[in-house]
C-alpha cells in the first residue's frame, strides 16, 4: 500500500510524502522478512531520483536502542555494504562500534569522510576517538592505514612529533 501512495505522491509532484511512503513501505518489507524487496526499493529510489533514508540503517538503529546488538550488526553491516557512502549510514554503524568498544574499526570506517569536507559529526567523533582535533586530510590516510594494520586485541599507541629534528632521529 505505501509502495502504491509513494507513487501516487510522485505523481502528483509531492517527492516529499512520495519518499515517506517509500521509506514505510522498505521498512514493511524488511519487518516481514523480505529484504530483497527492500533492496529493491532502495535502489527504485536512487534511480528515481527519490533518495530515502536505508531501511537497514533505520531498522539497525531501532534494533540497537532495543537492546538487540546481534540484529543490530546485521542490518548496519548490510546498510554500508547497499550505501557506502551514506553518511546517515557511516554515523549510525561507527557509534554502534563505540558503543561495543570498537573503537579502531569505528575509526577506520570514518577515516575516509575525513579526507575531504568531512561533516562536523565526523571530525567530533574522529576528535573522541583519538584526542586529536581538526585532522587534516593527510591524517585520515595515515591513520586508516594505522588502524587497518593494527591487531585488535593490543593497545594502540600514537607517537606524534612535530618538529624535523626529531623525525630525522626516528627514521635513523
Amino acid at each position: 500500500a505505501h509502495k502504491g501512495l509513494a507513487i501516487c505522491f510522485r505523481g502528483l509532484g509531492n517527492p516529499k510524502e512520495a519518499v515517506l511512503h517509500l521509506e514505510h513501505a522498505a521498512e514493511s518489507y524488511l519487518l516481514t522478512d523480505r529484504p530483497e524487496k527492500a533492496i529493491n526499493l532502495l535502489k527504485e529510489s536512487r534511480r528515481l531520483d527519490l533518495p530515502m533514508r536505508n531501511p537497514f540503517t533505520v531498522l539497525g538503529e531501532q534494533r540497537r536502542f532495543e537492546g538487540n546488538p546481534d540484529a543490530a550488526r546485521e542490518l548496519l553491516e548490510q546498510a554500508c555494504l547497499l550505501t557506502p557512502d551514506d553518511h546517515q549510514t557511516i554515523r549510525a554503524y561507527a557509534e554502534f562500534l563505540m558503543d561495543g568498544g570498537e573503537d579502531r574499526r569505528a575509526l577506520s570506517l570514518i577515516a575516509p569522510l575525513l579526507e575531504n569536507d568531512a561533516p562536523p559529526w565526523a571530525r567530533g567523533m574522529h576528535e573522541e576517538l583519538t584526542g586529536l582535533s581538526d585532522p587534516a586530510p593527510e591524517d585520515a590516510v595515515f591513520f586508516e592505514a594505522l588502524v587497518s594494520s593494527h591487531a585488535d586485541d593490543e593497545p594502540l599507541t600514537i607517537l606524534i612529533v612535530d618538529d624535523e629534528p626529531h623525525i630525522r632521529s626516528l627514521l635513523e
